[in-house]
Parts: structure tokens; sequence; C-alpha cells
């Protein structure tokens, strides 16, 4: 076995031996990979191909970078939501008041007669 990892710094499709065909078989590093494989429709970039693999290592860290910026914004809007529950509680319980005394006032209109 001669596999290599590909560190970004040489060529992607340097172990492809293009003298090997079969069928539908290609070597590329002692492995055998089908060579008739469509793209995947993800971003057009297929997982079969040496050289996609600087493509995929870019959309990675594009997807995690992306994460973070919205695990950013996910803590801004947590601190906006707490203070719009605290206003809206704050108000509840003005409510909650108000119909209280509404409900008392007309509890006594009732027990002198006024209804």
């Amino acid at each position: 076995m001669n596999n290599k990892i590909h560190n970004g710094s040489e060529p992607v499709n340097e172990g492809v031996t293009k003298d090997t065909y079969k069928k539908s078989k290609m070597i590329v590093n002692d492995n055998k990979i089908p060579t008739n494989i469509s793209i995947a429709s993800l971003y057009n970039v297929s997982f079969h191909y040496g050289e996609n693999v600087l493509k995929w290592k870019y959309l990675y860290q594009k997807w995690i970078a992306l994460e973070r910026e919205l695990s950013k914004e996910a803590l801004t809007f947590k601190k906006e939501a707490r203070l719009l529950e605290d206003v809206i509680m704050k108000y509840n319980e003005n409510l909650k008041r108000y119909y209280m005394y509404v409900d008392d006032m007309s509890y006594k209109m009732v027990e002198h007669g006024v209804y």
C-alpha cells in the first residue's frame, strides 16, 4: 500500500494511473473506485473524485463559519427574548390586577343592589 495523505500542497490526482482502466473501475492510490459516478447534487461536488477534496474542505469550513455566526446571533436573540418575556409578564400582572379590581367592584355593586 502506497497511499499518500493529501496535505493540500501536492496535486490531488497524483496517484491516478490512467492506464489501469477496467470496465467501470479505476485505481486511485490502490483503491478501486467506479469511473462512471455522476456528480452529486449538493453544490455539484462528488465525494468520489480526488480533485474534489479541496472543494469539500472549503465547503466544510464555510459551513462551520456560518454556524458560528448564527450561534452568536442566537445568543443576542435569547437576550432580547428574555427582555420581551419580562415586559409581557409585567403587563399580564397589571392586567390581572385590573380584572381582579373590576370583578371586586362588580361584586360590591351586586351586593348593594346596583345591578
